[in-house]
């Protein structure tokens, strides 16, 4: 999951520029990958959300971040 999402936004920003791209438009841009469900998070994370397994099962799937 975390690659992937790492993955999205440097692919994003392969066009962004210092000084001509703003921090805004990033920003914006981001919002809209997690709008439009390019992102992922883990679901579902089962009590206790702890050391060793934060949560992680089995059934622990990668979702969508607009699901």
């Amino acid at each position: 999951m975390d690659l992937h999402n790492n993955n999205q936004g440097i692919e994003f920003c392969s066009d962004c520029w210092p000084g001509l791209t703003t921090d805004i438009e990033i920003s914006n841009g981001i919002w809209n990958l997690l709008q439009n469900g390019d992102l992922w998070y883990l679901n579902p994370l089962t009590p206790p959300i702890a050391p060793p397994n934060f949560g992680i099962t089995n059934e622990t799937q990668n979702t969508p971040t607009n699901q």
